[in-house]
């Protein structure tokens, strides 16, 4: 979970292993949007970070964001398959991921 751009964001790995739900009331159940699919369906989301306001989200096979109309945008392809520990501990330090 992250906070970015006044959103809280989440991955409920359980339900959906690669998809993201925002709220702007994190204590509020009814309030979590419906879910954004990101990346390949065989890989679980590892961390979603806060990059000055932008959503990273971290996933074996690559790195991806959204757009200001919640499309998912890759920023980077890892090779192969993926491994299951890319991205895990994820943090942003010094406004570096």
């Amino acid at each position: 979970m992250c906070v970015a751009d006044g959103k809280l964001w989440g991955a409920n790995t359980a339900a959906n292993v690669n998809g993201i739900h925002s709220s702007t009331d994190g204590t509020n159940a009814g309030s979590w949007s419906g879910v954004t699919v990101v990346g390949d369906s065989n890989f679980e989301i590892n961390e979603i970070l806060d990059y000055n306001g932008v959503v990273l989200i971290c996933k074996p096979e690559g790195l991806f964001t959204l757009d200001s109309t919640g499309t998912v945008l890759t920023l980077l392809t890892l090779a192969g398959t993926g491994n299951p520990d890319n991205f895990k501990g994820g943090k942003m330090w010094n406004r570096r991921a």
